[in-house]
């Protein structure tokens, strides 16, 4: 996916692509922080939420790549403390299930996830087969 930039093609950033699939719009974030201080697994996080976010409104490639590869995206709880806390009304586990499917498309999977994604694969074929 591109998109038309004067006359030539622009690659779609991450960020322009969650957009388009989710609604939620990053270029809201303004780096407050709160998200990431009522997280209850930001301390076990490689990249607490609000740096995630920072990584994907850069737009740049390899900061891109930096958070498909994290280990954050998979210990998201969804539990929405930090949906809650945005002043901005950011949905951040809408983000992180858009970069969980992002990062297991392109193959990016963090190595210590290896059970959180067993267990999530469990998940969805159990609803999927229900």
């Amino acid at each position: 996916m591109s998109m038309a930039h004067g006359s030539a093609a622009v690659p779609a950033t991450l960020a322009m692509r969650l957009l388009e699939a989710t609604g939620v719009d990053l270029t809201h974030c303004y780096q407050c922080g709160k998200c990431s201080a009522g997280c209850p697994m930001a301390t076990e996080m490689d990249y607490p939420s609000s740096v995630l976010m920072r990584l994907l409104q850069t737009g740049q490639p390899q900061q891109e790549i930096s958070a498909l590869k994290s280990h954050s995206i998979w210990l998201c709880l969804s539990c929405e403390t930090c949906f809650c806390r945005c002043p901005m009304e950011i949905d951040i586990p809408k983000v992180a299930d858009f970069l969980r499917a992002e990062s297991l498309r392109r193959n990016l999977v963090h190595p210590k996830a290896k059970n959180i994604l067993r267990f999530h694969r469990a998940f969805l074929d159990t609803i999927r087969y229900a």
